[in-house]
């Protein structure tokens, strides 16, 4: 990927499944005689049970404002919001309502996921 990123959003539970990926990227890539880019960014999100101990309402986690705050956060350069040079971006959630808010996110900004 060259000089581009790459990245896992992930929930703290699921860190041994993004750790075990990674090192069979690495073991791929190396099998087959090419880089896969360095070390991804993490950006741990949220899942809906902290968020509901935090006091985020049912009805702020369906807008998906705190899991874009942290994909945002995470991936951009600046207060500008000029992004970072990402390549993709590894959504590794367990609940597929918490993953379309990320996806969505994401297609908004042009990053594949």
């Amino acid at each position: 990927m060259n000089d581009r990123q790459w990245a896992f959003a992930y929930q703290g539970r699921d860190e041994n499944m993004v750790n075990n990926l990674i090192d069979g990227f690495n073991q791929a890539s190396k099998n087959l005689g090419m880089q896969f880019g360095g070390e991804p960014i993490w950006i741990e999100v949220p899942d809906s049970r902290t968020l509901e101990q935090d006091g985020c309402s049912r009805n702020d986690q369906r807008n998906g404002g705190d899991y874009n705050f942290c994909i945002n956060s995470e991936l951009s350069l600046d207060e500008n919001k000029n992004w970072k040079n990402i390549a993709i971006v590894f959504v590794l959630l367990s609940r597929e309502s918490d993953k379309k808010f990320i996806k969505k996110n994401l297609d908004a900004k042009g990053i594949a996921s």
